[in-house]
């Protein structure tokens, strides 16, 4: 059995070396294996194989972790969550065929002819690929467009009622002014056109101009990389579009730099995390009392730039991820766990933090906390209130030479609301 298994193994690498897997058009050929066209595109989006496995952090984030860019000519892909692949795992997974039977079928597809002493290619993965000039350039343009058009937001405008929606409770003045608004922001998505027979591609449609909540990404210099766009509605919510958070091409390839969302210069701590929403939430928890850096993703967050001398600790809040079946692993809490073990090399003390319930993240878990204690406030209030009568009226009963007995505060059971202790209470 095991010879067998070993001429198995021998034949299918021989099969591999004598398949030159760069000269085919994969735009053509993956969707003969299952994967559907509308993924095999450079802009990001979702993810097939996160969407077959049902793999990778909150429910409905899996959105725009995906990108095909076929850069190896091997249909090269990136992932957020899976990390890099090519097009034979795109097949095995998309199309629930056998090794051998997609081999078998590979031979037949015109275009892949067996090619003799030619082994199969294995360039690195380029995930950090430097930007031209004419790139930089032009993307340095946008960016201070953006920026031109935006201003500090204002109670009323649609950014100050997103995240009043989104974070209830927190006070929208303690936000940092690299959270700004930008009125109107042209709002383009991607649709799948036919090119040719069996080729397919994409085209950038504009469906308007949006409000938009417009992030500044700093490095730990605080010189600008980029911008984080959330498009909205004039009321404060999500634009009606699926993609609504977006990342501007940047000077650069992110390397771990943050959105500043808190800044407390008194403070020596400093929280981090993926979201903005999340970051915001964890400021208000703790009452503006630490430094709270917004990452955007969770590979980023594995790299936070974070400079020395500047923090005694770091708090990350890692997002509670349901466990991605390929890896094995929750993204949010492993990523985190690699940034901890940076840190703690470095000297700084560390730790890491999680809401209880699986898919949430501390965006959720201050929601579930606030409108818990809003539903129990009206009963509290209402027993205070009674309490303050018993004692008026036990009071008038009272003789004038009677000593009074010894008296609690019938408040004193019930924490002020917008206490530190009680605030901080789910982030411990």
């Amino acid at each position: 059995m095991e010879a067998k298994y070993n001429q198995q193994q021998d034949r299918k690498r021989d099969d591999n070396e004598r398949l030159d897997f760069t000269s085919f058009d994969w735009y053509s050929v993956l969707p003969q294996f299952g994967v559907d066209p509308r993924y095999l595109t450079k802009k990001h989006g979702p993810c097939p194989l996160c969407a077959i496995n049902g793999a990778g952090g909150k429910a409905g984030t899996n959105k725009d972790r995906f990108r095909f860019d076929n850069k190896f000519l091997m249909g090269n892909y990136w992932c957020q969550t899976c990390g890099p692949g090519n097009a034979w795992n795109l097949m095995l997974a998309c199309s629930g065929l056998p090794e051998s039977e997609i081999m078998d079928r590979l031979r037949k597809i015109k275009g892949f002819q067996p090619v003799d002493s030619v082994a199969r290619p294995v360039a690195p993965v380029r995930v950090d690929a430097e930007l031209t000039e004419k790139e930089v350039a032009q993307n340095r343009k946008r960016l201070k467009q953006a920026e031109s058009g935006a201003r500090a937001i204002k109670p009323g405008d649609p950014v100050w009622q997103y995240l009043s929606k989104r974070v209830p409770g927190g006070d929208l003045r303690r936000l940092s002014p690299y959270i700004r608004f930008n009125p109107s922001m042209e709002f383009y998505e991607d649709e799948v056109v036919k090119v040719g027979p069996d080729r397919y591609d994409t085209k950038s449609v504009c469906r308007g101009r949006f409000p938009v909540m417009l992030a500044k990404v700093i490095d730990s210099e605080r010189k600008g990389v980029t911008m984080h766009r959330t498009y909205l509605t004039p009321q404060g919510e999500k634009a009606p579009f699926e993609m609504v958070k977006k990342q501007m091409a940047g000077i650069r390839k992110l390397k771990g730099e943050a959105i500043p969302v808190c800044e407390t210069p008194g403070s020596r701590v400093l929280g981090v995390c993926e979201g903005i929403e999340t970051a915001w939430a964890v400021a208000t928890a703790y009452r503006y009392s630490i430094n709270v850096w917004a990452l955007l993703n969770c590979v980023n967050l594995s790299v936070a730039d974070i400079p020395d001398g500047k923090f005694d600790k770091v708090i990350i809040f890692a997002d509670h991820d349901k466990i991605d079946p390929v890896t094995g692993h929750r993204p949010g809490e492993h990523r985190a766990a690699m940034l901890k073990e940076k840190l703690e090399a470095r000297g700084i003390a560390c730790e890491i933090r999680k809401p209880p319930k699986e898919g949430t993240d501390f965006a959720d878990e201050w929601m579930a906390f606030y409108l818990a204690r809003k539903a129990t406030r009206p009963y509290i209030e209402q027993q205070a209130k009674g309490s303050d009568a018993d004692r008026r009226q036990e009071q008038s009963s009272r003789p004038a030479s009677a000593a009074p007995p010894i008296a609690e505060n019938p408040r004193r059971s019930y924490p002020a609301p917008n206490s530190a202790r009680e605030t901080h209470s789910r982030y411990r």
